[in-house]
């Protein structure tokens, strides 16, 4: 029963019990009740929540683009920043094309530059000293840790 019908809260074989928990929400949906009252939820539902933004007055310059008047480099800026495209599909899903792997591998893959310049350094040092060891010794310095 509880799968077919809507409620804004239900009790199975106990009436009073659903509403005599104070943590509980208790009303209804639709016509049947305008929200959900009993304790912190009464609270909420009589609370009007209002969100505020601030913009401090220094940041105006970089948002001058809103303002007139509209001249050539104003509209290129505002057409720049109006053509960004969001990375991600209507599912959520990442896209991830030839700037994402080209940024993965310069990074590779720990997401800054400044770490992924360190692991390629490492890589490189690395393959330096194998080369040395194949050279000197004929065995493989890499190779041998694995075995």
């Amino acid at each position: 029963m509880l799968d077919n019908y809507t409620s804004g809260g239900a009790s199975v074989n106990d009436a009073f019990f659903h509403g005599s928990i104070s943590t509980l929400a208790f009303g209804g949906v639709g016509s049947s009740g305008t929200g959900a009252y009993h304790g912190q939820s009464s609270f909420e539902c009589f609370t009007h929540r209002r969100s505020v933004t601030t913009t401090p007055g220094w940041i105006e310059k970089m948002l001058d683009v809103r303002y007139p008047p509209y001249g050539d480099a104003k509209l290129k800026r505002y057409r720049m920043s109006s053509q960004l495209k969001p990375n991600f599909d209507r599912n959520g899903a990442e896209i991830k094309g030839l700037r994402y792997w080209i940024r993965f591998l310069v990074s590779a893959g720990t997401g800054s530059k400044k770490r992924g310049l360190l692991a390629w350094a490492l890589v490189a040092v690395l393959a330096w000293a194998d080369a040395k060891k194949r050279a000197d010794s004929g065995t493989s310095l890499i190779s041998s840790w694995f075995q």
